[in-house]
């Protein structure tokens, strides 16, 4: 709402009223008016560039911050300055870079320091971004919703059910939950599949889990689609990211699920139907056959191995 008084006592009557001072310029005339401090926490705390959509006297009118005042001691919002946006008019403002993909050096254990954490730009109010994404390379987007990323896709599924979220960690993407009074540590690794053992290892030892506890989770050619196999240990039966886990580890002693994606495919054409996409005839059972692929995993997880292999090894 305008305000006709000014000055600190007015803005100081005004702040205790939940209230905060705010000016507008750039119009034809400069504003001063209030608003809720409510209003204004979504476009103040947040990392994203926000346009501000102010309603005085029946009009509405677009603008942006351009200097806020904070409370020393309460880090309160004690008065914000807006500018006013006008369709034709280009304006300079800073907006905020999110760096999305993982880069092949971070993959392979590098870290990622983003230096710059805002851009300026100068354009018309209606091409500004609340954020800008930069691409830096993802390596898991080649394997995205094919037959070579079911293990994955039954991860994924598990933290879902159990409200976990998957974080950019160290190698992989993590995510963890406790259920049962167990400590679960989920890992997708972010290393290319043949490269799989680093990030194994390391989260194994992070986690501080034997290789008995340890599951890994696989697509496999030599059983039917949907098929599980729930197995102590074994041979890595051509697949490299067991092969990789084999020889980081030094040993094959740690349990894993193999997840059947069948041998539909002719001959010579092995590699493109492992690295491609579910058949629609696969995709109207393939949500069922991954739940029951995560009841596996939990059966193994909370009442071990042996029952799991009696339940679900048909």
């Amino acid at each position: 709402q305008p305000r006709t008084e000014l000055g600190k006592k007015a803005a100081k009557a005004l702040r205790k009223q939940g209230l905060v001072p705010c000016n507008l310029y750039g119009g034809k005339e400069t504003i001063n008016f209030s608003a809720p401090y409510t209003s204004l926490q979504p476009i103040v705390f947040t990392p994203a560039f926000k346009i501000a959509e102010i309603e005085l006297n029946g009009k509405k009118i677009k603008a942006i911050t351009k200097e806020l005042q904070f409370d020393p001691v309460k880090d309160t919002i004690k008065h914000v300055d807006f500018q006013e946006l006008v369709d034709e008019v280009k304006v300079k403002v800073e907006v905020p870079l999110k760096l999305n993909g993982v880069p092949a050096e971070v993959a392979m254990g590098a870290k990622l320091e983003q230096t710059m954490r805002k851009l300026k730009i100068f354009a018309l109010p209606k091409h500004l971004p609340e954020v800008i994404v930069v691409e830096v390379g993802d390596l898991l987007v080649e394997y995205v919703d094919t037959r070579h990323n079911i293990g994955f896709k039954i991860v994924e599924a598990l933290a879902a059910q159990h409200k976990a979220e998957f974080r950019l960690d160290k190698l992989a993407y993590v995510a963890q939950f406790r259920f049962k009074g167990k400590n679960i540590t989920l890992i997708k690794p972010t290393t290319y599949m043949n490269l799989s053992g680093k990030a194994v290892r390391y989260w194994m030892q992070e986690a501080n889990v034997k290789p008995e506890n340890m599951l890994a989770i696989l697509d496999d050619l030599a059983i039917p689609f949907g098929t599980i196999r729930l197995r102590p240990k074994g041979s890595d039966g051509g697949h490299n990211g067991l092969k990789d886990i084999d020889a980081t580890l030094g040993n094959n002693l740690y349990p894993r699920l193999r997840f059947g994606i069948g041998s539909n495919y002719h001959k010579g054409q092995q590699v493109n139907y492992v690295l491609g996409k579910w058949s629609p005839e696969e995709n109207k059972d393939l949500i069922d056959k991954i739940i029951l692929a995560t009841q596996a995993t939990e059966s193994f997880l909370f009442e071990g191995l042996g029952n799991a292999m009696t339940k679900f090894n048909k």
